[in-house]
Order: structure tokens, then C-alpha cells, then sequence
């Protein structure tokens, strides 16, 4: 996905959700007024929703179009890769990580400049279990995903052993299953609302979706489309259709930096 050109999409399909926002802050365990790296900010929905929580967010971004679209001015906001931040040491009490380690170009060095920038408190990253991911039934439609999946998300255990090595303490992976009408619209948050992907800014807000050929993701769509049609989805996966929540691989790893 070209973020520079394709940000603004973000600001329309990409909101905050404010279950996650409220799991972030029961688990950082902060008081307000504490200072909250927020690594890999994106458009800074989740800084935002942090800062009317009561906190000072340092934002860290490197693409200058996403940071383009936050109108909030009580963001600090930081442009740099997650591998080289440009920030003093201990200078956080907290750091968040929400969606954007698969961004990450080196994970162990991203890790390592978190640690840096952190005085003590806790590090929370929102990420996805690849083995759960693709099991979901997107995947269905377009298998080239799987690849994808494996190619861009590490393994949690992998993961783990990276913080746990630098952080020198147990990392605690806490399972967040998505609701069905979660608003932060990543590709598995579809999950009960297949139709909402016939939106076209939806589907250009995913960059999962936009890593495919457009032949061949428009084939999937098709296919998905016509099954919507004649209830031949609904059968297939009759299972979930009630549910009002569902892990499709969403997973909050937390770590405490000990003083």
C-alpha cells in the first residue's frame, strides 16, 4: 500500500474503536498525565483517543501524509521509523504499538529503541496471530492472502522471545476477540459483514487487500458478491452469523519495563 498516497482513506475507514481504547488503558495501568509512545502512529486514531483519556502521547510516524490527516494540535508528533526514534531515553512511561509491527522493517531493532524510550511501565502491541488470521474465512476468496499473512506477521512466539530477551521479563499475550461491528475497518474486521466490503474505500483502506493483483482481487470479490447473493455464503459459514464477537487472530502482547 502506498501510505503517502492513500492516508486519507485511512481517516474515513480507519476510527478508533473504543473497546480497544478502553482494553489499552486497563492494561497499561497508568495514571492520567502519564507520557504514552504511541510507535508506528499511523493517522493517530488511538493517540487521540489516548490524549481525551487523560494522556500525554508522544506520536511517532514516519509518513508525512498520515500525520497530515490528525487535526489534533495537543499531539506531540515525531517523524521517524520505529527502528530509529528521535527521542531521548526514558522519556515514556508507556508505549502502545497498535496494528503497525508488521510495518516494522526490523522488528528486534524496533523493540530495542521502545525499550530506550521507555522510563519504566508497560509495553502493549495489538498484533495478529498468523495460524488464527488464516483461518478466517476471507481467506477463502483470495488464498493468495495466506502468503501474505506469512509473509508480513511473525509468529507470536516469535515475538515473544524478541521482548522478553530485551525487556528481560514475561510478556503476557492476552487474546482480544473483535466485535462484529468494530470501527477501526482492517481486512478481518469484515468478519460478520461481508457487504461492507463492496465498499471501495473500504477495501482501499486495507492494505492487505491493495498487496493483491486488481484482477485478481477483483475476481475474489466477485465470487464473494455472487455467494452473498444467492445464500450460498450465508450456509457456508452459518456458524458465525450470530456471534457478536470473534478471534480472528487479534492479540495484545504486554510487557513490563522494570525501574
Amino acid at each position: 500500500m502506498n501510505f503517502e498516497k492513500d492516508a486519507q482513506l485511512y481517516k474515513t475507514v480507519r476510527k478508533s474503536d473504543s473497546r480497544l481504547t478502553n482494553k489499552l488503558v486497563n492494561l497499561l495501568e497508568l495514571p492520567k498525565g502519564s507520557v504514552v509512545a504511541d510507535i508506528g502512529a499511523g493517522i493517530g486514531n488511538y493517540s487521540v483517543e489516548l490524549h481525551n483519556c487523560g494522556y500525554k502521547v508522544i506520536a511517532i510516524e514516519p509518513c508525512h501524509a498520515m500525520v497530515s490527516q490528525c487535526e489534533n494540535t495537543n499531539i506531540k508528533w515525531i517523524k521517524s521509523y520505529a527502528e530509529q526514534i528521535e527521542l531521548p531515553n526514558a522519556i515514556a512511561d508507556g508505549a502502545i504499538v497498535i496494528n503497525a509491527i508488521h510495518h516494522f522493517h526490523n522488528v528486534e531493532k524496533a523493540i530495542v529503541e521502545i525499550y530506550r524510550i521507555m522510563k519504566s511501565g508497560t509495553l502493549l502491541i495489538f498484533t495478529f496471530d498468523p495460524k488464527v488470521l488464516k483461518k478466517v474465512w476471507l481467506y477463502d476468496y483470495w488464498e493468495i492472502l495466506l502468503d501474505y499473512a506469512d509473509k508480513m506477521y511473525l509468529p507470536i512466539a516469535d515475538i515473544v522471545l524478541c521482548i522478553e530477551s530485551i525487556f528481560n521479563n514475561k510478556v503476557e499475550e492476552i487474546v482480544f476477540e473483535l466485535p462484529s461491528d468494530f470501527k477501526d475497518a482492517f481486512f478481518t474486521s469484515f468478519w460478520r459483514n461481508p457487504f461492507l466490503l463492496l465498499n471501495e474505500n473500504a477495501r482501499q483502506g486495507n492494505s492487505t487487500y491493495t498487496s493483491m493483483e486488481n484482477e485478481y482481487a477483483e475476481n475474489g470479490l466477485k465470487k464473494m458478491y455472487d455467494e452473498l447473493l444467492n445464500g450460498i455464503w450465508a450456509d457456508k459459514y452459518s456458524s458465525i452469523l450470530n456471534l457478536s464477537s470473534y478471534d480472528v487472530g487479534c492479540r495484545l502482547l504486554r510487557c513490563k519495563k522494570n525501574k
